[in-house]
């Protein structure tokens, strides 16, 4: 709660993300899907991590498309696994 009301763009890309998910059959913990809670995860740390609304220079809210968009290519090109993870 506290960190959506610090970042609003969580709701909106959080939604959208489980959306995405959820049409493919990858929302289903059980079956190898990311549950809500993962899915926060990734948000909030791609949002923490983003240099550009970390610095102020856009308001993540009113570039939502973007930000989702760049969320799809950091997670699903350049993530690795191996190396990094999510705390």
């Amino acid at each position: 709660q506290k960190q959506m009301k610090n970042q609003p763009a969580i709701r909106p890309l959080t939604l959208a993300l489980k959306h995405f998910l959820g049409m493919r059959a990858l929302n289903e913990v059980f079956y190898g899907g990311l549950g809500s809670y993962s899915i926060m995860c990734l948000v909030i740390s791609f949002l923490q991590m983003h240099p550009l609304v970390q610095t102020g220079l856009i308001k993540a809210h009113e570039n939502l498309g973007v930000l989702l968009m760049e969320l799809f290519e950091l997670y699903g090109r350049n993530f690795n696994s191996d190396v990094v993870g999510i705390a």
